[in-house]
């Protein structure tokens, strides 16, 4: 073996990054001490997301660095089969093929239905629930809530059931990317995309609420683009029908991820109504636009207080090359008032058709070039060409393609607006047994 190459456990983004110029080696140290500092403190983030709360590189730097790494470590990927290497290979009626998450006590596992012949993901309880009460109520509202919504952008539940001694629930396997993995592999996204997301997800929740059901965490990990050109929204784990009276969910206490909760949310409030739902989005579009989400603290108490409290910011102070019209609409979805939001989803659909012939075409062919990732001179933010991205096929809004020039992010934005990612999504999914994370 070439003792050049890097191994799993030494090449992280960070020495990525120290190799490359791109950061300096007391800048790598100090990154990698925030990454454990803040593990620690219970706010999740990767390495790349760390460099980027820390304002050592900007959102085009990550683009740059993540397809390199992605490049250097293509050899090194585990196995697409891993269940299959420690010996468990059926669960009732399923083949497990891939462990996707384990987050919150859950397992997700693509799995084959071998009854059915199909795809499926698998979301499996902890054997734990069974003497909680409230997860096992949880679970029957989940299973409810999912057998009674059939949509084209929300994910399809199949079946639910006990499988040896676990409450499992069965839904469609979307193959593609979370919106949550292209913002951490490409930085951001193309600004007329991000509102085609949007619109698909609006249709989601627009149907979701006529249904009497909220979904009450909206966020880019939960977007997901099919490589069949489909936008679904998935977990619908935290819904809440409009008319329950359980009131599972106790005043003073919150669900839902910090980096995208509605300030009612925030506050414990049982008054939620689809509004709520709607600034979650305005969230995740503020992300998808900017690169990172509206606000950032040390503690996941203080950057709840910033969705109350702080002063709604502006994305075009990260990319000032984002339309007036993209940015008046998405901080208006985040209005800390709910009467100042639209009214419905159905409304925020509306206002998205009428902005997106306002914004610049998707990128074309013309608009691919290699990416550089050589560190920037003085105070200059690194310069990447854009690459190639075309809209899924049923939102495409255009046969005709033109390139558009990738804007930069200044050093200088604000400290609440640096990026934190929530989910283990992406490359870092896959790997994070062995990049040393």
């Amino acid at each position: 073996m070439d003792d050049n190459l890097p191994t799993a456990k030494s090449l992280t983004v960070v020495t990525l990054a120290e190799e490359l110029g791109v950061i300096s080696t007391p800048q790598a140290r100090l990154a990698e001490a925030r990454h454990q500092a803040l593990r620690r403190g219970g706010i999740k983030l990767s390495l790349g997301q760390t460099l980027l709360e820390r304002r050592f590189v900007t959102p085009l730097q990550i683009r740059g660095l993540m397809q390199e790494f992605a490049a250097r470590t293509a050899s090194l990927a585990p196995p697409r089969n891993p269940l299959a290497a420690n010996g468990k290979r059926m669960f009732g009626q399923y083949e497990l093929l891939e462990i996707l998450s384990e987050k919150t006590g859950s397992r997700i596992i693509r799995a084959r239905d071998t009854l059915m012949d199909r795809p499926v993901v698998l979301k499996i309880l902890p054997n734990s629930m069974k003497s909680d009460a409230q997860w096992a109520e949880r679970f029957r509202r989940e299973t409810m809530l999912l057998g009674k919504m059939a949509h084209p952008n929300l994910v399809q539940a199949y079946a639910a059931s006990e499988i040896e001694g676990h409450a499992v629930i069965a839904m469609e396997y979307v193959e593609g990317p979370s919106v949550g993995d292209r913002i951490e592999s490409e930085g951001y996204l193309p600004e007329k995309e991000a509102w085609l997301i949007a619109r698909e997800i609006a249709k989601a929740l627009a149907y979701a609420a006529r249904a009497g059901i909220l979904h009450r965490d909206i966020k880019p990990d939960n977007i997901v683009c099919s490589k069949g050109g489909r936008v679904k929204l998935i977990d619908m784990g935290l819904s809440k029908s409009l008319a329950d009276t359980t009131h599972l969910t106790v005043e003073g206490t919150t669900v839902g991820t910090p980096f995208y909760i509605s300030p009612e949310q925030a506050g414990g409030t049982r008054s939620l109504d689809a509004r709520t739902d709607i600034y979650s989005l305005g969230c995740s579009v503020y992300h998808m636009l900017a690169g990172v989400p509206p606000f950032w603290g040390d503690e996941i108490t203080e950057v709840m207080l910033k969705h109350v409290e702080a002063k709604r910011p502006d994305p075009r102070e990260i990319i000032p090359e984002i339309s007036a019209g993209s940015a008046a609409l998405v901080m208006r979805m985040m209005a800390v008032q709910p009467e100042k939001r639209p009214p419905s989803a159905d409304a925020v659909g509306e206002e998205i058709a009428a902005l997106l012939p306002t914004l610049p075409k998707l990128f074309g062919q013309a608009a691919a070039a290699p990416i550089a990732i050589a560190a920037p001179r003085s105070n200059d933010v690194l310069r990447i060409p854009a690459k190639s991205a075309s809209a899924p096929k049923q939102f495409d809004d255009s046969s005709e393609k033109s390139a558009r020039p990738m804007p930069q992010a200044p050093d200088s934005a604000p400290r609440e607006r640096r990026g934190v990612k929530t989910g283990g999504a992406g490359i870092w999914r896959r790997m994070k047994s062995w990049v040393g994370m």
